[in-house]
């Protein structure tokens, strides 16, 4: 008896920039109760991998060689479900707006519609707007709200590879001072080692356990990846970047993607999110 020998019908990869590799690898997908009854029929199947699937076909079937093109020959159409293990993905993905309990995200290949390019799943360069859908546009068969809902129309010149990308997200960084012998330094100052660009404050703050701290803020949003140059130092005896200063601490770290949200009770952090970098 012949062993089954499976190809690639297509694949579909997730990517995300906030990674140092730009593989998004926290999504696992099933599919539809249907799709797993075509896939079966059609002699194909679904297998996972860490950032995305393939769909594969059987390559010999009744004894004889099968192509891709005669297995996409027909039209029809898949549907995968989405789920997220990452209970941080939005804290390092770019603000969508979305509503996890009333929305989920929605992909197509959709021909008829502009792409930003041949095999992405949604118009913009990452996903969007455009992507997200309302729970009550989910159809009845799902008695579970998914994740993401991706709809593949098969036909004779599918491409082999699409894509899902998500933006990383940009946001204020502020540098937490907390160690007593910090907060006695003169004229401290966070500075960015090549621009001399340095952070507004200090600005005295109180933490939860009441006790007093100093905050700096970045003067714009700055993107939090998972692998950032330490580009930034503690310096006391500032005055400008002309003048001479005490280098303290020569490499700050940079933010942990745990700790994004609003810093309430001070003038700087109003409807803004803040990466906290507390030393």
């Amino acid at each position: 008896m012949m062993q089954q020998q499976y190809e690639i019908a297509f694949s579909i990869f997730f990517r995300h920039e906030f990674f140092l590799d730009g593989d998004l690898k926290c999504l696992t997908v099933k599919p539809s109760g249907k799709t797993a009854h075509q896939l079966k029929r059609a002699g194909a199947i679904m297998h996972l991998f860490q950032n995305g699937i393939h769909v594969l076909y059987e390559s010999y079937t009744a004894g004889r060689k099968r192509s891709r093109e005669e297995f996409l020959a027909d039209e029809w159409e898949l549907t995968f479900l989405l789920e997220n293990t990452d209970p941080d993905f939005f804290n390092y993905t770019s603000a969508l707006d979305m509503d996890l309990i009333c929305n989920y995200f929605f992909f197509e290949n959709d021909t008829a519609a502009p792409v930003t390019g041949k095999g992405m799943l949604h118009k913009a360069p990452f996903a969007g707007p455009d992507n997200i859908r309302s729970i009550a546009d989910i159809p009845g068969e799902y008695f579970i709200k998914p994740f993401g809902i991706v709809h593949i129309h098969v036909h004779k010149a599918l491409e082999q590879s699409f894509e899902i990308a998500f933006a990383g997200i940009s946001t204020w960084w502020c540098y937490v001072l907390t160690q007593d012998y910090l907060q006695e330094l003169v004229n401290p100052a966070i500075m960015h080692k090549e621009t001399k660009q340095v952070f507004t404050g200090p600005e005295p703050i109180v933490l939860p356990n009441n006790k007093m701290a100093m905050a700096f803020f970045s003067t714009e949003p700055i993107a939090v990846r998972e692998y950032q140059k330490a580009c930034y130092q503690l310096v006391e005896h500032y005055t400008t970047p002309a003048q001479k200063y005490k280098v303290v601490l020569p490499s700050l770290p940079y933010p942990n993607r745990n700790h994004i949200s609003v810093l309430k009770g001070v003038s700087a952090s109003k409807g803004k999110n803040f990466s906290y970098i507390f030393i």
